[in-house]
């Protein structure tokens, strides 16, 4: 998990945590989600977790630095149930890539004749394929939960279960103020993409590894990354051409890119013309300072407090995807 802010978070009174989530009964736990599931490659391995108040959480049963053991509900306000899930999910999404390896492996063996399987331990063995494999597996998981639903529009916040779990708690500090560098947004939440304006098409959130030698980069970008995701749910329930203006000179927008809806945004929109090359990925910033990003996210949650609208040829923003980043739009878009 990724330090945001000067956040207090009291421990939990408990040591352990809930049993594992059992794969048969997981839908009642996991009813009124509150967050969209995340994925992260910022780590050596990739990782399951949710946005929450500027952090990316992947074990909610400890503090941003994973120093603490904490009540969930209190430090991120996430129940039990929910934040055991993303630990489950996180464990088996490295025991899926194993399964998949053995599976893979022995089919290919029986049909060879071979009857040991030495040679592919060694062979696999610290292999980057698993790697890849995880994070291929993290972005199916991710996707197909947050198509579903699990988690519900009359569900809590993550602030207010905060609010609820902490009354009579000292020593909490309010997290109200936008340059605190958390900001609260209630009115705002993260929803599912509407099939009648994106055919179900689901929303791209992997979290760019965007300066894993910079922490102070990569938390601000995971910030802004965070915020990023707000605004394309936004859009996303709008016919699709809408463009969110007034971001630090900039308008957002949302297109498909690789079978996914990605947030994109450009500076040249008055006129919008088939030749502009100026053209960014929300996804693929770089070279920008942790002061400038965390700029950029500011500047993005002031317009989810007073969103601004334009309309465009949707068309014509694909093609403009299409051409700077080599992306065929999906059938039916």
């Amino acid at each position: 998990m990724t330090e945001s802010n000067n956040q207090v978070c009291h421990p939990s009174l408990l040591d352990e945590q809930p049993s594992k989530v059992q794969c048969g009964g997981s839908e009642s736990a996991l009813e009124n989600f509150p967050f969209p599931l995340e994925f992260s490659t910022m780590n050596d391995l990739p990782e399951i977790g949710v946005g929450c108040k500027d952090v990316f959480v992947t074990n909610p049963f400890y503090d941003h630095g994973m120093t603490s053991k904490v009540d969930p509900m209190e430090c991120w306000g996430i129940s039990k149930a929910h934040a055991q899930f993303i630990v489950d999910i996180n464990e088996e999404l490295e025991e899926a890539v194993e399964d998949a390896i053995n599976a893979a492996c022995a089919r290919l063996q029986d049909v060879a004749g071979i009857k040991d399987g030495d040679f592919a331990g060694m062979f696999f063995s610290g292999h980057e394929i698993r790697r890849k494999l995880m994070e291929v597996l993290a972005e199916y998981i991710t996707s197909d939960f947050n198509g579903r639903d699990f988690w519900s529009k009359d569900s809590k916040s993550a602030e207010e279960n905060i609010q609820d779990a902490t009354i009579g708690v000292p020593d909490v500090p309010e997290h109200t103020d936008i340059d605190s560098g958390f900001c609260s947004l209630p009115d705002v939440q993260m929803k599912r993409p509407q099939p009648e304006t994106f055919v179900g098409l689901p929303l791209n959130r992997r979290i760019t590894n965007y300066s894993p030698n910079h922490p102070d980069e990569q938390a601000a970008y995971e910030r802004m990354q965070v915020v990023g995701f707000q605004i394309a749910e936004t859009l996303m329930k709008k016919p699709r051409g809408t463009m969110a203006v007034g971001i630090q000179g900039h308008a957002y927008w949302v297109s498909p890119l690789d079978g996914m809806a990605d947030l994109f945004c450009t500076s040249d929109y008055e006129p919008l013309t088939a030749d502009n090359l100026n053209v960014f990925a929300v996804s693929g910033f770089d070279g920008q300072s942790a002061d400038d990003l965390d700029q950029c996210r500011l500047a993005m949650e002031q317009w989810l407090r007073a969103p601004e609208y334009i309309d465009r040829d949707a068309a014509l923003l694909d093609a403009l995807v299409a051409k700077m980043f080599g992306a065929l739009q999906p059938p039916g878009l």
